[in-house]
């Protein structure tokens, strides 16, 4: 699974972590977010460090904005961008998947479904 993949799928679970769910499902989604929760730091870190090298900074140091996002440096922008996308799909091994039968409970967007469909495995007949 991608990277950034991951960091998607860990925020949707994060955004049920609230969520009165079957202990079965809270279980799992806890156990999950624990054990990616290096993966995801690794990624913010790595992306932070990116931007620290190439994003434009203001007086004390922060980043200058740009519209929704961070100004770049005009020279080295295809370099930073380049970056983004290895850092984005790094290669990463789940540590299990979840059945369609786990989110019969949940109540999801379709974005949270496309943002989750690498972790879902289908089971036969579906």
């Amino acid at each position: 699974m991608k990277l950034n993949r991951l960091v998607a799928a860990r925020a949707v679970i994060f955004s049920k972590c609230a969520e009165k769910l079957p202990a079965h499902i809270a279980y799992k989604f806890a156990r999950f977010l624990r054990i990616t929760d290096g993966d995801e730091r690794f990624f913010n870190e790595r992306f932070k460090a990116i931007l620290d090298n190439y994003a434009q900074k203001d007086e004390e140091g922060g980043f200058v904005r740009d519209g929704d996002g961070i100004a770049l440096n005009p020279e080295t922008a295809e370099t930073c961008k380049q970056e983004i996308r290895e850092l984005e799909g790094t290669e990463v091994e789940l540590p299990f998947h979840f059945s369609m039968n786990d989110m019969s409970n949940l109540t999801l967007s379709i974005k949270d479904c496309f943002d989750m469909d690498d972790l879902i495995k289908e089971e036969e007949g579906q």
